[in-house]
């Protein structure tokens, strides 16, 4: 099979990582915006009839923005059809605008839509990414036109606690909102079949203020159902985006007598506006998070 695995500059750390597992070679990508702020993409060797591979997470960041990630995904995967790819696959471990994935109100976007579209239009045949916010729209929203694979990171969790000895332990996983229940009882079936006894599940309930924009909105626990008092809890969630459910987490499990927040888990980790102070929680132990977004913006990442 002739593979061709390529990358842009600001995921080139987590391509080179992959090669190297792969024991593939990256290809090399011309790469570069002219003064106007017009960028370029294209791959520098023949790609004719190959297997194409082109990793981007797409996450926003002081070194290039969010939308001219996405211009540059689009443009590369547009030029590698251009020469006569035999099959392009878009690889985004963090695959943005994943939370708007229905509508909420009369005029709100479906931006997991939009993003399928993108990618259709650059003839891309499929996607490949890691923990999506919503895995059943996410593959509504690319059924038929483009295939997509969703790669899960619970078993990298399963086998984190056990290097702990957390299997030892009394432990309720717990869901920061009733959305989550799903993703939550599903590394709770995980633990159970790698030998945790005394683990259970438990889930925060949750609202969203109405006002504002929706990194101002107020995010509120209402209490805990399930069972954290004289235990540890995990808290898993798909991504820590500002914090904010995560410290109400933590509120509402000290309130009813848990030992500690033994670990926040998510695959990805944006820690956006006020990450920093929400987080920083004498009763949350540690955060663990995946790399397909570096801690960048986190005071002390280790």
């Amino acid at each position: 099979m002739n593979l061709k695995l390529m990358t842009l500059d600001s995921s080139r750390a987590y391509a080179e990582q992959m090669a190297a597992h792969l024991d593939v070679e990256l290809t090399e990508v011309e790469e570069f915006c002219f003064d106007d702020g017009e960028c370029f993409a294209a791959p520098k060797e023949n790609i004719r009839g190959a297997d194409v591979f082109i990793l981007q997470s797409l996450y926003d960041c002081e070194r290039e923005s969010l939308s001219r990630k996405i211009i540059k995904s689009l443009i590369l995967c547009g030029s590698t059809a251009t020469a006569s790819s035999g099959r392009t696959t878009f690889v985004a471990p963090y695959l943005c605008f994943a939370r708007q994935d229905r509508k909420t109100s009369s005029r709100a976007p479906i931006t997991t839509k939009y993003v399928q579209r993108l990618l259709q239009s650059m003839r891309v045949d499929r996607t490949l990414s890691i923990d999506v916010h919503n895995p059943a729209a996410e593959q509504n929203a690319f059924a038929l036109d483009i295939h997509l694979d969703l790669l899960d990171s619970r078993v990298l969790y399963h086998e984190f606690f056990l290097d702990r000895g957390w299997d030892r332990r009394p432990l309720t996983l717990l869901s920061p909102d009733p959305g989550g229940l799903e993703r939550v009882t599903k590394l709770y079936k995980g633990m159970r079949r790698h030998g945790f006894k005394d683990v259970e599940v438990a889930c925060m309930y949750k609202t969203h203020g109405s006002e504002g924009s929706a990194n101002e909105r107020e995010i509120a626990g209402h209490g805990i159902m399930g069972n954290v008092r004289n235990r540890d809890v995990i808290v898993y969630d798909d991504m820590i985006s500002s914090g904010k459910t995560v410290k109400e987490c933590a509120v509402h499990a000290h309130s009813s007598k848990a030992r500690s927040i033994l670990a926040v888990c998510a695959p990805h980790g944006l820690f956006v506006g006020k990450a920093n102070e929400y987080l920083d929680d004498d009763f949350i132990q540690q955060i663990v998070v995946t790399d397909t977004v570096p801690p960048f913006r986190l005071k002390n990442p280790n």
